[in-house]
């Protein structure tokens, strides 16, 4: 059963800019939790009315978007802690950030809806088990012009890995990302076995675990003008009372041409 919560109205004082619209009670369900380095929380939350019978799906086979739903649940906006969170599609992703070491924060929910009513509740979310980041030993120094891809970072037993590299020109003031020559490979546990994702297959990467290091190459060449980014993202994910904790730590090995 998922983690809920119901707000009783009358509980929180109604602001000026509320005078115009009417409280109802509101119900939260919380069904994703996300942690990344230990400060930043995101969670995912369904929305229902238990007043009127009213409830985002929560299976949403057909793509529904909240404009699709009806008035009463439509979702106008939703602070969390006063930051917004998103609206166009459900679940709704909601960030806030916190400390390191905190294992549970509560946060404070504001709802309005197209009808013209709106809810507040105190949301309870539990952090995701601490997990280590996979400390990139290799590149050690920034990579010849032409050389080919290849990083060795730690076994950290994640349950995957996204390894990530970017190769960087130089800015030209003209508002175009001068990082987009960007290159990605997953890798996940298979039946215990540390794989490279079907789907991350460009320049025929390879993966070697040995002593405790992962290892990946690929037949893909560097070129950059300002700065190369070798990037990799560990995740841990498991789940309790059907809603899923997940846990990203990030390492990072950046060199610029400029420190030559």
């Amino acid at each position: 059963m998922f983690l809920s919560l119901i707000l009783a109205s009358g509980c929180a004082p109604v602001e000026n800019a509320k005078e115009s619209l009417k409280k109802v009670d509101i119900g939260v369900d919380l069904v994703g939790v996300k942690m990344t380095d230990n400060q930043f929380l995101s969670f995912d939350v369904l929305l229902k009315k238990p007043g009127v019978g009213l409830s985002e799906p929560i299976e949403n086979e057909e793509s529904l978007l909240v404009s699709d739903l009806p008035e009463g649940i439509q979702v106008r906006s939703i602070q969390a802690d006063g930051s917004f969170c998103d609206i166009p599609r459900f679940p709704h992703r909601c960030e806030v950030k916190t400390e390191e070491g905190v294992d549970k924060k509560t946060i404070n929910l504001e709802v309005e809806f197209a009808d013209g009513t709106y809810g507040t509740t105190k949301l309870e979310v539990g952090a995701p088990p601490p997990a280590a980041a996979a400390r990139i030993l290799a590149p050690k120094s920034i990579p010849a012009q032409g050389s080919q891809f290849e990083i060795t970072f730690e076994e950290v037993m994640a349950d995957s890995y996204n390894v990530t590299l970017y190769m960087c020109e130089e800015y030209n003031n003209d508002g175009i990302n001068p990082c987009l020559n960007e290159f990605s490979y997953l890798l996940k546990r298979l039946n215990g076995v540390l794989v490279v994702d079907e789907n991350s297959n460009l320049f025929n990467p390879v993966l070697e675990e040995k002593d405790g290091l992962i290892t990946l190459k690929a037949d893909l060449k560097l070129y950059f003008s300002e700065s190369v980014e070798f990037l990799v993202e560990a995740k841990k994910k498991n789940t309790i009372l059907n809603t899923v904790y997940e846990t990203v730590m990030t390492s990072r090995a950046v060199f610029e041409t400029n420190s030559l």
